[in-house]
């Protein structure tokens, strides 16, 4: 009888082993599937940043095309219409020489400026978020309005957005439709507005700048993902 006994405890303890070792087996599968979905949520997040950082490149050799075009043809204008004018009134010489000087002071701000968002922006493109805030700070108290200054708000949103300051993030999002209503960047803010909400769980909040995107600018790329935050809202019972 004690043999029995102690034959079927030996069972027992092999069977438990064997459960044991199947759940260990499980854990390692979903500790793998863990990291891999970790992997990929970084690889979309990188992604996405880069198509972001990509936008505003773009979007500012636009700008800069379209400014010099604008540039040229108000140069030739300018050049025909004091070419007349010294003809008719005959100005001491040395008269008109402080308007190059003007001129030449206004392209060195301008280049001063673009040199120093591309200072801060090289900072967030290679993932230096803490250095980049307050680089973009300093570059918005230095050019305040300067036609970068709209970018770099959104940059600096973004920048504390993903070291995870929300309250912050969403203090700076907010400030690109108030101090710059008209901006291309604005689609985006209320966007990312939006998300930092939803991290911070104001569901209010995050209704209103989501749903504030979408009517505002419907047909915008940032107007779609705005819809499906908002159905996932709603699928969540938000």
């Amino acid at each position: 009888m004690r043999k029995i006994e102690r034959l079927l405890e030996s069972q027992a303890l092999v069977e438990m082993l064997m459960r044991i070792d199947e759940q260990q087996t499980e854990i390692q599968r979903l500790v793998g599937l863990a990291e891999e979905q970790a992997h990929q949520l970084e690889g979309l997040r990188k992604r996405q940043r880069d198509l972001y950082l990509d936008g505003d490149r773009r979007l500012r050799e636009l700008e800069k095309s379209v400014a010099g075009m604008s540039a040229s043809t108000v140069s030739v204008v300018q050049s025909g219409a004091a070419a007349g004018a010294a003809q008719q009134l005959a100005p001491p010489g040395g008269a008109l020489s402080a308007t190059p000087s003007a001129s030449m002071a206004n392209a060195n701000d301008s280049e001063q400026e673009t040199r120093d968002y591309e200072q801060a922006f090289a900072l967030l493109k290679d993932g230096r978020y803490e250095q980049a805030i307050p680089a973009f700070r300093q570059f918005l108290t230095k050019h305040a309005d300067g036609k970068l200054a709209n970018n770099a708000q959104y940059w600096l949103g973004e920048a504390n957005y993903v070291t995870r300051q929300f309250a912050v993030a969403a203090e700076e999002f907010k400030k690109v439709g108030t101090l710059y209503p008209h901006s291309a960047k604005l689609p985006g803010a209320l966007l990312k507005l939006g998300y930092t909400y939803y991290e911070l769980q104001d569901w209010v909040q995050t209704r209103q700048a989501l749903e504030e995107l979408v009517q505002r600018f419907p047909q915008s790329s940032a107007a779609r993902l705005a819809k499906n935050r908002l159905q996932r809202l709603k699928s969540e019972g938000h």
